[in-house]
C-alpha cells in the first residue's frame, strides 16, 4: 500500500513539474527575419535595440515571478498557480526575437 502511495506522489510529482512556468533562459527566442530592420538607421536600430532589452527585461521579470510562485504553490499545494494567473512565454520569446532580429540587422549594417 506504501508503495503504490509513493508511486502515485512521484508520478504527481512530475506531471505537476512539467506544469510549471518555464524559467526565461530555457525560453527560446521567435524566429524573426532581420529585413523587418534594414531600412533603418544605426542609430534608431540602437534605440530600437534599447526598447526591445527592455521589454524582454520586463517580460523575462514576469515569466521568473510565475516560476518562482509556481514552485512556492508546487511545495504548498502541488497545483502551479501560472496555470491560473498566466504564463508569460510566449512575450519572452518575441521579445527575444526582436532582439535577435535587431542584432542581426545591426550586424549587417556594421553598426557600432
Amino acid at each position: 500500500m506504501l508503495g503504490k502511495l509513493v508511486k502515485t506522489m512521484l508520478v504527481l510529482s512530475v506531471v505537476t513539474l512539467a506544469a510549471c512556468a518555464t524559467r526565461p533562459e530555457k525560453i527560446a527566442a521567435v524566429n524573426l527575419p532581420a529585413d523587418k530592420y534594414q531600412a533603418l538607421e544605426c542609430n534608431v536600430l540602437g534605440a530600437e535595440l534599447k526598447t526591445a532589452e527592455s521589454k524582454l527585461s520586463a517580460a523575462a521579470a514576469k515569466q521568473n515571478s510565475a516560476a518562482n510562485t509556481d514552485a512556492w504553490f508546487l511545495i504548498l499545494s502541488i497545483v502551479p498557480v501560472s496555470k491560473v494567473t498566466g504564463d508569460h512565454a510566449k512575450e519572452v520569446a518575441q521579445f527575444k526575437g526582436e532582439v535577435n532580429a535587431i542584432v542581426a540587422a545591426r550586424q549587417q549594417k556594421h553598426c557600432a
